[in-house]
């Protein structure tokens, strides 16, 4: 499937992205967050290499819009994707 990204913070991320952090992801299907853990591993990173994401389900300083609409922080693990579905990640963090 494929699912549009765009992210905001996470600069080691976005510079390894290019286009500013956005871009179409192919991915074999899931939820949010095995899909932000596919973005990571396709661009050489994992969770230990964004301390401010660790718990990101409880994070404060983040959320997603799915489709334009808020995802609920409880949804992150839980709501399925479906091909052309657009993610955009907002990490208010001066770290990473």
């Amino acid at each position: 499937m494929r699912v549009n990204v765009q992210i905001f913070g996470a600069q080691k991320l976005v510079e390894k992205m290019g286009n500013r952090g956005a871009g179409v992801v192919e991915f074999p299907g899931g939820t949010t967050t095995q899909m932000f853990k596919h973005l990571l591993a396709q661009h050489g990173f994992t969770w230990a290499d964004f301390p401010v994401l660790v718990n990101w389900e409880e994070n404060i300083n983040m959320y997603i819009l799915h489709n334009d609409d808020i995802l609920l922080k409880a949804d992150y693990g839980q709501k399925q994707l479906a091909d052309g579905d657009t993610l955009s990640f907002h990490i208010q963090s001066g770290c990473c």
